[in-house]
C-alpha cells in the first residue's frame, strides 16, 4: 500500500484588524436593532393602553354626588369656529382660551347633564359671552328649558347682563344680579352712515348694478338715507325681532304683557325713585329675583348643594370640563351635518367662510357615504359668492338625486347667497328668530374721472375693444352699456338664479 502523506491542520489565521471592526460593527448593530424594537414596542403598548383607557372613560367625568354644572361661556356662540381646526385643538389642550363657543356643544352639554343623575342643577354664568344671533339665543333658552323639566333648578348670576345675555338667563329659575350690576336692553336696530354727499365732494360716481327692491346693501353710497323699501324692510325686521324677545322675556318671568315696553319707557322716573341704582330698579321690575355678590353666590350654591372643601366652594364641574367627557359616536350609520357659517366666497375657506369648493366637496362626500343616511345643511350666512352659492347647491341636488334626504336647519342668518344654497333641499327649517330671504344681487362700479379731473389727473389711452375700459374706475364711458347689459342677464337668467321663492319654510321653536 502506497503511504499517504500525514494530515496537516490548515495553520489558525488569526482576526485582522478589518475583521476584528466588521464583528464590532454587526455586534453594535444587533443592539440598536434590539432597542429599536423595544422602544417601537413600548410606545405601540403605551398607546394601546391610553385608547383602551380613553374609551373605559368616556361619557362624562365621574362626578360626585348634588354637582353643579358651571356654565360659564366664554366669547361669542358660534355655529362652528373659524380658523384652523388643529390651532383650536392645541389651544384647548394646552389649556388657552378659544374665543367661541359652539352652539351644539353648548346644547350638548345641557341635555346630558339632564340625564345626569350627579348633575342636580346649573349655574349660567353669561358675563363673557359674547356675540350671539336671535336664533342661537332662542336654542340655548330652549335647551336650558329642557333641562328644567327634568325636574332640576336653573339659577342665572351676573355682574351685569345685556340684552344676549338676559336673553338666556330669563329662562333660570332665579336670576341673581350684583348689587353694583346693571341690565342693559335696548331693542334692536341702529344707524349707519350715508355717503351721497360726501362721495360727490370728492368727485367720486358709484355706479350700481341691482335687482331686487329691498336690496339695500348698496344704497349708503348712492344715497343720503334709506329708501321707502329698506326703510319699510328694516323695520319689518327690526319690531319682529323686538316682538320675539320680550314675548321670551315676558313668559320666562312670567310678567304681564308690556312690562317689558313699560320699563323702557319709565327708565328715568324709575331710575330717579331708586336714587341711581339700576341693580335696584331691575329688583324692583322683577326683572331679576335678587341682588348678590359672587361670594353670597358662592355661598347660597354651597348650601342648596353640596361643600367642595378642595376649592372652598360648592361642588361643581365647568362647562369645558363636562364638555371633554362626552364622546360623540363614531361608528355605525349617521346623519351627515355640513355647516355653512360666514360669507361665501369662491375656491377653497376655513371654517368660519363658506368655501364653494370647499362646502360643496363637503355635501360631495356626505353624498358617496354609504354610512350617510341623509343630510343636514345648517347655514348661517348673510350670501356672498354667486358662483361658490351655485357650486354648494349644485351638490345639494345631486344627493337628492343619488336618494339621500336633504333638510336645512336655518340659524340666525341665512339669506341671499344663504337661502340660494337652500333651495336644493326635501324640507327647510327655521326658527322663528331667523332671518332669510334679501333675494337679489348687486354690484358696484365705482368711477373717480371727476375726483381725478379736480387734482388735474387725466386718464387717456387706447384699447382693441370697448370693454378694455369697461371697468376701469378712471373710464367713464361704456360703463352705462355695460351696467344694463349685466341687469338684463341677471334678470333673465333661469332658476336657481332667480331664486325660486316656492321653497316651503317651516318655522319652529326649538325643542
Amino acid at each position: 500500500m502506497a503511504s499517504q502523506p500525514p494530515l496537516i491542520p490548515d495553520p489558525v489565521t488569526p482576526d485582522t484588524p478589518p475583521r476584528r471592526s466588521r464583528n464590532i460593527f454587526v455586534r453594535l448593530w444587533g443592539v440598536v436593532d434590539a432597542t429599536r424594537r423595544v422602544v417601537l414596542n413600548l410606545l405601540f403598548l403605551l398607546i394601546v393602553v391610553a385608547i383602551v383607557v380613553a374609551l373605559m372613560r368616556s361619557g362624562p367625568p365621574a362626578l360626585a354626588d348634588k354637582t353643579t354644572l358651571v356654565m360659564a361661556l366664554k366669547g361669542p356662540l358660534v355655529e362652528q369656529r373659524g380658523g384652523n381646526v388643529r390651532e383650536n385643538a392645541i389651544a384647548q389642550a394646552q389649556g388657552r382660551p378659544v374665543e367661541s363657543v359652539q352652539l351644539r356643544d353648548v346644547l350638548a352639554v345641557l341635555d346630558a347633564a339632564a340625564k345626569d343623575p350627579k348633575i342636580v342643577r346649573v349655574l349660567l354664568q353669561l358675563d363673557d359671552l359674547g356675540g350671539a344671533g336671535p336664533a342661537m339665543l332662542r336654542e340655548v333658552a330652549a335647551a336650558v328649558q329642557r333641562f328644567k323639566t327634568s325636574g332640576k333648578s336653573v339659577i342665572a348670576w351676573g355682574s351685569s347682563y345685556d340684552q344676549r345675555q338676559y336673553a338666556i338667563a330669563v329662562q333660570a329659575d332665579e336670576v341673581w344680579l350684583h348689587p353694583f350690576g346693571t341690565l342693559m336692553v335696548t331693542g334692536y336696530g341702529g344707524y349707519q352712515n350715508y355717503y351721497r354727499d360726501a362721495l360727490d365732494k370728492l368727485g367720486v360716481t358709484v355706479n350700481v348694478v341691482r335687482v331686487g327692491t329691498y336690496k339695500s346693501a348698496v344704497e349708503p353710497f348712492v344715497e343720503n338715507g334709506p329708501s321707502p323699501a329698506a326703510r319699510e324692510a328694516d323695520a319689518f325686521l327690526d319690531n319682529g325681532l323686538w316682538q320675539t324677545w320680550i314675548q321670551g322675556v315676558e313668559r320666562a318671568r312670567k310678567l304681564p304683557a308690556g312690562t317689558v315696553m313699560k320699563v323702557i319707557d319709565e327708565l328715568p322716573q324709575r331710575a330717579a325713585a331708586a336714587g341711581g341704582d339700576f341693580a335696584r330698579l331691575a329688583l324692583d321690575a322683577k326683572l331679576v329675583d335678587a341682588l348678590k355678590t359672587r361670594d353670597e353666590m358662592r355661598a347660597r350654591l354651597t348650601e342648596l348643594g353640596a361643600a367642595d372643601d378642595t376649592i372652598r366652594s360648592f361642588r361643581q364641574v365647568s362647562f369645558e370640563a363636562y364638555l371633554a367627557g362626552i364622546a360623540p359616536k363614531v361608528t355605525g350609520d349617521a346623519i351627515g351635518v355640513v355647516v355653512a357659517q360666514g360669507e361665501i366666497v369662491d375656491g377653497e375657506a376655513s371654517a368660519g367662510t363658506v368655501g364653494g369648493l370647499s362646502t360643496a366637496k363637503l355635501v360631495r362626500q356626505a353624498r358617496e357615504d354609504e354610512s350617510i343616511r341623509a343630510i343636514v345643511l345648517r347655514v348661517d350666512s348673510p350670501g356672498g359668492s354667486v358662483f361658490g352659492s351655485e357650486l354648494i347647491r349644485r351638490e345639494l341636488e345631486l344627493a337628492r338625486a343619488a336618494g339621500k334626504p336633504v333638510v336645512v336647519s336655518m340659524g340666525t342668518l341665512a339669506a341671499s347667497g344663504g337661502y340660494w344654497i337652500t333651495t336644493s333641499s326635501d324640507e327647510v327649517i327655521a326658527d322663528e328668530a331667523t332671518i332669510t330671504g334679501s333675494i337679489g344681487v348687486f354690484g358696484l362700479l365705482p368711477s373717480v374721472e371727476k375726483g381725478l379731473d379736480k387734482l388735474g389727473i387725466h386718464t387717456d389711452g387706447t384699447t382693441t375693444t370697448w370693454l378694455g375700459g369697461a371697468g376701469d374706475p378712471r373710464v367713464p364711458r361704456f360703463r352705462g352699456e355695460l351696467e344694463r347689459g349685466i341687469a338684463a342677464r341677471v334678470a333673465a337668467a333661469p332658476s336657481p338664479m332667480r331664486i325660486r321663492m316656492a321653497t316651503v319654510v317651516l318655522v319652529k321653536t326649538p325643542r
